[in-house]
């Protein structure tokens, strides 16, 4: 399915009134085992993507996003003065297809597990993961919770004690599991996207999902 303001759009957005600002080929929409494949065909207009929940992505002109693993996102494509142009795609009924048969070939195993994940994790760093991944998962588009929300998540600490923490076991993550990408940006002072680094990792590894949260978080304030 296409989408824009063009007549021939099989979604038309920004036409009543006329909004000049939407492309008359502002994107389209292609079913996927699993999902959906979201493509960008304006040549200027970039559109952004939110998944419920889950992060916020811009989606750039000529750029496919696929929707998965997320079972609900939404579009938001800009318009002029601030209007904004949502489609809500639910790909619920896409993730259990008929079975067409094999698609691509079986991987060979070569006995060596992939692993991605920490050797260990203490309770506490456990629980400050999950106070740094709840935002995330629970609602739409939202960044990583910050060392003042994750303290103030857990009580009976603060955010330099969480800061400390954080920074140990990032630290450790990289010296000891050898995992990537959790220091490129110590140097800079980016101490946020070290924080969205480590959420990140700790979502994709399945570290921290949304059972752990609610497990390590109970009675917490």
């Amino acid at each position: 399915m296409t989408f824009g303001r063009g007549e021939d759009r099989d979604i038309r957005i920004g036409h009543e009134p006329p909004d000049d600002f939407v492309s008359r080929d502002a994107g389209s929409l292609t079913g996927l085992r699993g999902g959906v494949l979201i493509r960008n065909t304006s040549r200027t207009q970039a559109v952004r993507f939110l998944a419920m929940p889950g992060p916020e992505l811009r989606i750039r002109p000529g750029m496919a996003v696929g929707s998965m693993p997320f079972e609900q996102v939404r579009i938001d494509i800009p318009g002029r003065y601030g209007a904004e142009y949502t489609l809500h795609l639910d790909a619920r009924g896409m993730l259990s297809p008929p079975d067409l048969g094999p698609v691509e070939e079986p991987v060979r195993d070569n006995g060596q597990v992939t692993r991605y994940g920490a050797s260990r994790l203490s309770e506490r760093e456990r629980r400050m993961l999950a106070a740094l991944c709840e935002p995330v998962l629970t609602l739409a588009g939202s960044r990583p919770a910050t060392y003042r929300e994750i303290a103030e998540r857990l009580g009976r600490t603060t955010p330099a004690s969480v800061r400390t923490g954080l920074d140990r076991l990032r630290n450790r993550l990289s010296d000891t599991d050898g995992i990537p990408g959790l220091r490129g940006d110590e140097d800079a002072g980016d101490t946020a996207g070290f924080l969205e680094a480590l959420a990140h990792w700790a979502i994709e590894t399945g570290e921290i999902d949304g059972g752990v949260v609610r497990e390590v978080l109970a009675g917490a304030p």
